[in-house]
């Protein structure tokens, strides 16, 4: 990285530490609602708005279409494979965890509307009212469901592990390691460095998961697969800095994720390690 591109960083790194302290002014009121500062409320509707067209867009291509059910069609292939005894990864887009298989295969053996109707419940199940609306009209949900991928499940453990509750603490440990995204990395983080009772447990999964690793797929194809992910910034659905700045995002995003774990903002921090 040469000296242009440190510059850069550090101003970015700079503009966001003046957005953060926005924070602790004085927010303006309308009656009894106490509104978002400028900054924040601008934010807001940058990304609001665009969310609201993707997302009528996405049900206007379902009524039309049907689901697309491009990740469910992705997982059935390595289920498929894995069934037959050959490897997962030999032919196919599957990039997650060997040892999810074992879930996965008869998991897709069920009606796709099966899975649908999941996703909505998991989307109901988000704890409080606000939340479960934000997630039910936004598009990345919407194309979670048509795809028939599982963030929406990472979503509600991650909600209510940040809240206390333990069994959805384990659970989202287990599906972090399982199916491994830069997006859930701040929440682990966080889990691990403010929940002391968490990191035990963790590290007997990490263990016991890269055993069956090992077992499943000895020569980690599974490691190559994943590593293929580093594409996904060309992707026509990235609208974010990587599509624009490629992989100098990377150190970016990675000191703004840190830097948005440390004030709580896992949203946020999430958001900038994806």
């Amino acid at each position: 990285m040469n000296l242009s591109d440190l510059a850069q960083n550090n101003r970015a790194l700079e503009w966001v530490r003046r957005l953060l302290r926005y924070e602790h002014r004085q927010r303006p009121q309308l009656g009894s609602w106490r509104l978002p500062p400028f900054p924040v409320a601008a934010l807001w509707i940058a990304i609001g708005v665009p969310n609201l067209w993707f997302a009528v867009r996405s049900l206007l291509q379902i009524a039309r279409n049907g689901f697309a059910e491009t990740d469910w069609n992705i997982m059935r292939d390595g289920a498929s494979h894995f069934s037959a005894g050959l490897d997962p990864y030999a032919g196919t887009l599957f990039r997650w965890s060997p040892a999810i298989l074992f879930v996965i295969v008869p998991l897709v053996t069920l009606p796709f509307v099966v899975w649908v109707a999941a996703h909505v419940t998991a989307a109901m199940a988000m704890p409080g009212w606000p939340l479960k609306l934000l997630v039910l009209f936004s598009w990345p949900f919407v194309e979670d469901l048509t795809s028939g991928n599982v963030v929406v499940f990472s979503l509600l453990l991650a909600a209510w592990a940040i809240r206390g509750n333990r069994f959805s603490t384990g659970a989202y440990l287990l599906l972090t390691l399982l199916i491994p995204r830069p997006l859930a990395i701040p929440v682990l983080a966080w889990l691990l460095w403010r929940r002391p009772w968490v990191r035990i447990p963790f590290l007997v999964m990490l263990v016991a998961h890269g055993t069956v690793v090992l077992a499943l797929d000895p020569h980690l194809h599974w490691i190559g697969q994943l590593l293929t992910s580093l594409g996904d910034v060309h992707n026509w659905f990235n609208f974010g800095p990587s599509a624009w700045i490629g992989s100098l995002w990377i150190p970016i995003g990675a000191a703004l994720a840190v830097i948005f774990t440390k004030r709580g903002h896992l949203g946020m921090a999430s958001l900038a390690a994806s």
